[in-house]
């Protein structure tokens, strides 16, 4: 007969937390603020563009416009003009 637990489950995020916090020996509070740091970086950069604008970039111009985003040790976010045309039709 198995017993119910009474602690809350992990979502896979708070597991993965969990995980690096323990390889790397930092508490999992730093481990989820460097999250937070780096997903508000991203974040700031993908505002800092003006995609809402009625009149659709060429690829040329939105290559000028949208940044290449480099996140250390991950890789790198590089967006597409052809999934920016294809949001731009459904916003129409």
């Amino acid at each position: 007969m198995k017993f119910k637990d009474d602690k809350k489950r992990q979502t896979l995020e708070e597991k993965r937390i969990t995980k690096v916090s323990f390889e790397l020996g930092v508490p999992e509070d730093i481990v989820e603020r460097s999250i937070e740091v780096l997903f508000k970086f991203v974040k700031s950069k993908i505002e800092q563009t003006d995609l809402k604008q009625e009149k659709t970039l060429s690829e040329e111009e939105f290559k000028k416009q949208i940044p290449i985003i480099k996140i250390p040790h991950l890789g790198f976010i590089v967006p597409s003009h052809k999934v920016y045309l294809t949001i731009k039709k459904r916003q129409k």
